[in-house]
């Protein structure tokens, strides 16, 4: 591609870039969701000024985003060049997952034409990625067949006696379903508050803020066909700020044991023993399904 190509191009991704942080905007008040879209669409628009293959809109293809996130780990990689080689870290899944996410949304609304948003979505869904387990989270194993029967099992406790359903029985449906179903871990869920979940750009997620430190957030979306029965009969009773599984005593989360004993009444109920948990390092863990673990 000719210099005065390469410049247009980039002039004009500028532009839409531009064009498309002031719509989102008009459409949330979420600070942090606008600067995780600035922040991956300036590197997407660095790793187009430094390729040497710059493509045109109508040819985003698979070669030129797996190039992107090879370019994304060079640079987080090369951010840690001061630090012991045992220590480096690769860049995480949940961080290609937002630059994946922020793409779609970004090409969705600049595309010219319907055809042509969606051949370029086809691309990018092609990227699925797992959750990454940094050694400090809580994650239930189970075979699949396990999975589905307890699910079935915490349908059928809804359907029976629909004039005895209560709060308890759908906070704890809502429970079991995050955590087997949408991929969360149990430490995530638990300290989950009501106003965590917001309708996302695609009206068929949630985007939901999971606290992974002291007041550091990060967004994923979570299939409204999972859990929007449960969520939406439990939000009526409650305000905003509470939090989805309170301890019950005061404005506190439930502890983990007390998850962990929903759970396990949910196995018990199947005939399985108990929750088989472990932590492991550096391995991929519980497929997102449904939300396919995106940032919003």
């Amino acid at each position: 591609m000719k210099i005065d190509e390469k410049i247009f191009f980039l002039n004009e991704l500028i532009s839409y870039r531009d064009k498309f942080l002031a719509h989102k905007q008009t459409i949330t008040d979420k600070e942090n969701s606008i600067k995780t879209y600035k922040r991956c669409l300036n590197g997407f628009i660095k790793f187009c000024y430094e390729s040497n293959e710059i493509p045109s809109f109508d040819a985003i293809d698979k070669k030129c985003i797996t190039g992107y996130l090879e370019w994304l780990d060079g640079v987080y990689r090369k951010k840690q060049e001061n630090k012991p080689f045992e220590k480096i870290k690769k860049l995480s899944n949940l961080t290609k997952i937002a630059h994946i996410a922020t793409l779609k949304f970004f090409f969705r609304y600049i595309s010219p034409n319907q055809s042509e948003a969606l051949r370029i979505e086809n691309v990018l869904s092609e990227y699925k990625f797992k959750a990454n387990n940094n050694g400090k989270q809580i994650d239930i194993y189970m075979n699949e067949n396990e999975r589905k029967a307890i699910l079935s099992q915490a349908e059928r406790e809804l359907i029976k006696n629909p004039e005895r359903k209560n709060k308890k029985e759908y906070r704890n449906s809502l429970l079991v379903k995050l955590v087997l179903k949408s991929g969360l871990r149990l430490n995530e869920a638990l300290p989950l508050k009501f106003c965590d979940f917001q309708d996302s750009d695609e009206k068929e997620f949630y985007a939901v803020s999971i606290k992974k430190k002291e007041n550091e957030y990060e967004k994923i979306c979570i299939a409204k066909s999972i859990v929007e029965e449960d969520f939406e009969i439990l939000s009526t009773f409650y305000n905003p700020e509470d939090y989805i599984f309170s301890s019950g005593k005061g404005d506190k989360p439930m502890a983990v044991e007390s998850g962990y004993n929903i759970l396990n009444k949910a196995y018990q109920k199947c005939g399985i023993d108990n929750i088989r948990s472990r932590k492991k390092k550096d391995k991929e863990i519980n497929n997102i399904q449904g939300s396919q673990g995106k940032t919003a």
